[in-house]
């Protein structure tokens, strides 16, 4: 038994079909942009809670739904979607755990790409309301041009950190396809505006039709719903951000 895979382990409550799917990671960073599109999609494409994460090394937390207990990092499953949504920060360990676990999983299902979705820190963002410009990384053109065909500007120089870098890191090493979708995001608050620009390209790459309508319409709710977990996020990434202070575009 591997080490991570001693400490984290991914669930199936019901076994799925090799579907060549697509694999979508969201956890909480910048802007809370990924955990609020993963969200989003699985409430939008009524998608089917198909299992968990569980790891020794997560916060030692349970969130509850509709009076029912649940594990707070779930999968989702839609067609040929896949989606990991997890409603708590990861501190660096316990991401990287994740991260080779998710791109285990992925290559296991004939998985076509893992698609990472976050925010990127943008001074644009903060003192302009100029249209959000999403930006793209990848391991493979193939995919890189299909985020541009989709809307999404190629990064050209930069750096990732966190839950995304380990995911990158990791398709990398096992050869599967990775696309990071970063959008221009306000570093301190959730952007649900952000996570809008999100999943406009990301519906145009893989065919889905989604309705953005009611996602503007409880932006604001949204911003003060998620209050809480954007405080415990930038707690966790504190160290990187000092670490890296050119994160900012």
């Amino acid at each position: 038994m591997s080490e991570h895979k001693a400490v984290l382990q991914i669930k199936e409550l019901k076994e799925i079909a090799n579907l060549k799917p697509y694999v979508i990671v969201g956890v909480p960073e910048v802007g809370l942009v990924g955990t609020i599109v993963t969200s989003y999609l699985i409430r939008q494409l009524a998608m089917q809670e198909i299992g968990y994460v569980d790891s020794e090394s997560f916060p030692q937390i349970m969130v509850v739904h509709a009076s029912e207990p649940k594990y707070p990092v779930r999968m989702f499953q839609h067609d040929d979607i896949i989606s990991f949504h997890s409603e708590i920060p990861l501190a660096p360990r316990a991401s990287s755990y994740l991260a080779s676990e998710i791109v285990s999983y992925s290559v296991a299902k004939g998985a076509r790409a893992v698609i990472g979705i976050t925010g990127i820190p943008s001074k644009r963002r903060i003192e302009s309301s100029e249209a959000l410009q999403v930006f793209a990384i990848s391991n493979t053109k193939d995919m890189l041009e299909r985020a541009k065909d989709a809307g999404a500007e190629p990064l050209e120089e930069g750096m990732i950190l966190g839950s995304y870098a380990s995911l990158l890191k990791h398709c990398m090493a096992m050869g599967i396809p990775n696309l990071t979708l970063l959008a221009e995001s306000f570093p301190e608050f959730p952007d649900p505006e952000a996570a809008l620009s999100v999943i406009k390209v990301l519906s145009r790459m893989i065919n889905i039709d989604i309705d953005t309508k009611p996602l503007l319409a409880e932006s604001e709710e949204l911003r003060l719903r998620l209050r809480e977990l954007m405080h415990r996020t930038q707690q966790s990434m504190q160290e990187a951000v000092k670490l890296a202070p050119s994160a900012y575009a």
